[in-house]
C-alpha cells in the first residue's frame, strides 16, 4: 500500500532520531505507519493536531500517543489488523472540528485518558465525532468519569460497533447526549458493548440507539444500567435481537426498548425492568433471575407479567 505521505518504519525512526529519541510531535507523522512489530511513542503537545482530511493509519505494531493536557483533532486515527493505538493517561480527548473518527478495523485502540468527548465543539456548533469498531477490532476505554458521545447543542457523537467488533469501557459509564440539542448515536450490529452504565442525562438530548445481533454486557452492578431515555430518544431492538448479559451482577433497566427484535437475558445476577417495554420480539431466558415489569400497549403482542423469577 502506498502512503499519501510515505511514513513507514525508516521514516518514523528518522523522525524519532531528530527529536532526540524520545518521540516526535504528532504533526510530523501522518499517513500509513507500518511499525513492523515495534512500539513507538508520539509526544504531542496540548492543543489542536491532525486537522480534518488527514489521517494516521497503524498496522503491525503499537503506536502510543501522549499529550500534556488535552487534545483536539478533526482527522482520523485508524488501527488495522495487528495494529494498536494507545492513548496516554494524561490525555483529555476532545473530538471536534468536522467529522473526526477513531477506527479499530481489526486492530485495537486502548484509551486510558481523562475526560473524553466524542462530538464536541469548543468554539462553534455542528461537530460530529465517531468511534467505530469493526471486523473483530477492539476499543478499550478506562476513565473515572463518563465517556460522552454528543456534547453541546448541534454536536453529534457516534459509537458504531459491527462485524465482531467489541467496545469495552469497563466500569466507565457511557453518556449519549450530555446536553439539550446534542445527539448521541449508538449502533451495535453483530458486536459487543461492555460498560458500567448507559445513560441520557439531558431531557432534550437526541438519542438514536439500535441493537441488532448485539450483546450488551454489564461490567458492574448498577440500579440504572440502562437509564431512561430522553423524551426525544429511541432505543430499538432490530430483527437480529439483543442479548442483555448482567454478567453475575444485579442491574436495573429503566429504559423502554422498542423495535421488532427479541431480547435474550443472560447472566447469573438479577435483572430488573422498571419501564414499560414496547419491543415485539420474543423473550427467551437463559440463566439468572429476572424481574419484569412490562405493561403492554393495547393491540400489541408484548408482555404484561409483573414478575418472572
Amino acid at each position: 500500500m502506498k502512503c499519501p505521505i510515505a511514513i513507514c518504519l525508516m521514516g518514523l525512526l528518522g523522525a524519532l532520531a531528530a527529536s532526540g529519541g524520545n518521540g516526535t510531535t504528532i504533526a510530523r507523522v501522518k499517513g500509513l505507519i507500518d511499525l513492523r512489530g515495534a512500539t513507538q511513542t508520539l509526544n504531542g503537545t496540548s492543543g489542536k493536531w491532525l486537522p480534518a482530511g488527514e489521517k494516521i493509519v497503524v498496522t503491525n505494531g503499537t503506536l502510543k500517543i501522549e499529550t500534556v493536557r488535552y487534545s483536539e483533532f478533526g482527522g482520523e486515527l485508524i488501527a488495522l489488523k495487528d495494529g494498536t493505538i494507545g492513548f496516554g493517561a494524561s490525555l483529555n480527548l476532545q473530538m471536534t472540528k468536522g467529522a473526526p473518527r477513531i477506527l479499530a478495523d481489526g486492530g485495537t485502540v486502548d484509551y486510558t485518558g481523562k475526560n473524553s468527548y466524542v462530538g464536541v465543539s469548543l468554539d462553534d456548533y455542528h461537530a460530529t465525532g465517531i468511534v467505530e469498531v469493526v471486523n473483530g477490532g477492539r476499543f478499550n476505554a478506562r476513565q473515572s468519569s463518563d465517556f460522552v458521545f454528543g456534547q453541546g447543542r448541534g454536536n453529534v457523537g457516534k459509537l458504531l460497533i459491527a462485524s465482531g467488533g467489541t467496545a469495552d469501557f469497563g466500569a466507565t459509564p457511557v453518556t449519549l447526549g450530555n446536553s439539550d440539542g446534542a445527539r448521541g448515536v449508538l449502533h451495535v450490529q453483530g458486536g459487543t458493548l461492555r460498560l458500567g452504565a448507559l445513560s441520557t442525562p439531558s431531557a432534550g438530548a437526541l438519542v438514536d440507539a439500535t441493537f441488532d445481533r448485539a450483546t450488551l454486557v454489564a461490567a458492574a452492578a448498577s440500579d440504572s444500567f440502562v437509564g431512561a431515555k430522553s423524551a426525544q430518544g429511541s432505543y430499538k431492538i432490530l430483527a437480529g435481537g439483543l442479548t442483555l448479559d448482567n454478567a453475575g451482577s444485579n442491574i436495573g433497566i429503566a429504559a423502554s426498548f422498542g423495535g421488532t427484535g427479541g431480547l435474550t437475558l443472560a447472566g447469573a445476577g438479577r435483572t430488573t425492568f422498571t419501564a414499560a417495554q414496547a419491543f415485539t420480539g420474543t423473550l427467551p431466558t437463559t440463566l439468572g433471575t429476572y424481574t419484569l415489569v412490562y405493561t403492554a400497549p393495547a393491540g400489541t403482542t408484548n408482555y404484561s407479567a409483573p414478575s418472572l423469577n
